[in-house]
């Protein structure tokens, strides 16, 4: 490490002390490494006698009652390559950004689909049991007529059709009703869920 690597490194560690305080070092440093020279050491060996410049500085840094700073300040390599570089990683933040939302909205896409075909799937029951009803109630009415009349045969073939309707309608009733009670359960859970994350969100914010 020659005299200039010592000095900026100096000047990095010291970063957030009063710049006053900072030239004063680094001028007592730099005075300290050129006497050392003048007494016949080389730069490397003045240096090594003097220390690490990091440790100087916590050293520094207790003399004047300072805590050390978490950040020090970017440098002008730093600035540049970062600037340089903003085209490639803005472009991936905006593409992960665009992933995540289109995978979001697929989820909802996804979730709403479900929803739906289980809610068709539940009315298409619903109208089967009417429909089964209405058809007992048809073969009923038609087996009434028909004990009137002269034709005893089609009296119990409506009667029986009537029974084998009802009996079907009643058992699709009984089946829907568990099954919807099981869909609206799914449904609540979800937008609860949702709710919290909406919620988390503002209050993060």
């Amino acid at each position: 490490m020659n005299k200039s690597k010592f000095l900026l490194r100096l000047k990095r560690a010291l970063w957030g002390c009063s710049p006053s305080e900072i030239q004063s070092r680094l001028a007592f440093y730099s005075e300290m490494i050129d006497d050392r020279v003048e007494e016949g050491l080389s730069e490397k060996e003045a240096i090594q006698a003097i220390g690490d410049p990091v440790q100087i500085a916590e050293e520094i840094r207790m003399e004047l009652g300072e805590k050390k700073k978490d950040r020090r300040p970017l440098s002008t390599g730093e600035k540049i390559l970062i600037a340089l570089g903003s085209p490639i990683w803005l472009s991936l933040l905006i593409a992960a950004a665009a992933v995540v939302f289109a995978l979001a909205v697929s989820a909802g896409a996804v979730m709403i689909s479900l929803f739906a075909v289980m809610f068709s799937v539940l009315i298409s029951l619903y109208a089967s049991a009417l429909a089964l009803g209405a058809a007992a109630a048809a073969g009923l009415i038609a087996s009434v007529l028909c004990a009137f009349g002269s034709l005893k045969i089609d009296l119990w073939i409506w009667l029986g059709l009537s029974f084998v309707c009802a009996g079907l309608c009643i058992w699709l009733v009984i089946l829907c009703v568990p099954i919807g009670k099981w869909m609206l359960r799914i449904v609540r859970a979800v937008c609860k869920a949702y709710g919290k994350i909406v919620f988390r969100r503002r209050s993060a914010t």
